[in-house]
């Protein structure tokens, strides 16, 4: 293992690979970083994050997976995402996204491995997202809004807020 190899995130945390934890992980690091990746490597027709795409999923399942929803795709905050063609190409990279994604689930008090209806979710999303983003054809829901990195970031948090600190009961 190499301690001479570390990455910088958004809060300015020094993180080494060799040794990361669920201690490294902080939510406004995984908002920033997917709120500043692009969905399908770029190849839209508009800007469209990881967060947004996130935010959407974590509506689609039901209100206890909304987290899960909401951070299925978090292990792309630390290691980045590789095009669906391309990961089995890449040796180690599966078992690297599975070991990062344990790590979040155990950050966030998930259960793993997770729950297939957040597979489902994801699978359903991207139908749409293909539909309307690459090959430019109208979903009719007006579900992809596109949000710029700063608004996804916002809306990320915004989420996640809604999620953990759900609003009392007045009554």
């Amino acid at each position: 293992m190499n301690d001479d190899v570390f990455m910088r995130t958004y809060s300015r945390r020094v993180i080494y690979p060799s040794s990361f934890s669920e201690d490294d992980i902080i939510i406004n690091d995984i908002a920033h970083s997917l709120a500043y990746m692009c969905r399908y490597v770029g190849h839209v027709s508009r800007f469209y994050s990881v967060a947004e795409h996130s935010v959407i999923v974590s509506h689609l399942v039901q209100p206890e997976l909304a987290l899960y929803g909401l951070l299925h795709d978090a292990s792309e905050a630390y290691i980045s995402d590789i095009a669906k063609g391309w990961k089995p190409l890449i040796k180690g990279y599966k078992k690297l996204e599975i070991s990062v994604m344990k790590k979040v689930a155990k950050r966030f008090n998930l259960p793993w491995p997770p729950p297939i209806d957040i597979k489902r979710a994801d699978t359903d999303l991207i139908e749409c997202e293909m539909n309307t983003l690459i090959y430019n054809i109208p979903d009719g829901t007006d579900m992809l809004e596109c949000w710029p990195p700063e608004y996804a970031y916002h809306k990320f948090m915004v989420r996640y807020g809604e999620i953990v600190l759900p609003s009392p009961t007045w009554g």
